[in-house]
């Protein structure tokens, strides 16, 4: 996805905007992610105006279906390593984490944590860690939130926001 990501940004914004959008299809109706490849080719084939342009044929759109694909496109939508924001959110005065529950193409459990964070006076928002989870209960929930805060030696007393995607859809 990544790399199809990258082939889109070089040809049209239009067309990046439309696959982050399928992407978050799939994320939201908790559908394989193999079928990412199959809804973009789907929508070129509707004659959709935003794929219009898009090579389908010798782009990647599955490379991310399996663990290492997986891992790469999280590396390129993160936007520096993953020191630096442990290093800025501590320094930062608040910080609010954003989750969103996930199953990926073994169906495995995973969540999402996403970090904002105060940094140069600006806000930031960053992917902060993709953990695999037994289950979707709250009380699993608050034990990866603990174990997060844990690991990356943050101050509870300082994280001022806390949602989960569905909180904010």
């Amino acid at each position: 996805m990544a790399k199809a990501i990258e082939e889109a940004q070089s040809q049209c914004e239009e067309e990046t905007k439309g696959l982050l959008k399928t992407a978050y299809f799939i994320a939201v109706n908790k559908l394989p992610k193999a079928k990412f490849c199959h809804l973009v080719k789907f929508m070129k084939d509707m004659e959709h105006p935003v794929f219009k342009k898009l090579n389908t044929e010798t782009s990647m759109y599955g490379i991310y279906i399996n663990e290492q694909g997986l891992s790469e496109m999280h590396q390129a939508t993160a936007s520096t390593p993953v020191e630096n924001v442990d290093n800025a959110v501590r320094r930062s005065p608040v910080f609010s984490l954003v989750l969103d529950e996930s199953i990926d193409i073994s169906n495995t459990k995973r969540l999402i944590t996403y970090v904002g964070y105060i940094e140069d006076n600006k806000i930031q928002t960053k992917l902060f860690r993709n953990s695999e989870i037994v289950d979707e209960t709250a009380d699993t929930i608050v034990e990866d939130v603990k174990q997060l805060l844990t690991e990356k030696n943050l101050d509870g007393n300082n994280l001022q926001q806390f949602a989960l995607m569905e909180q904010l859809l």
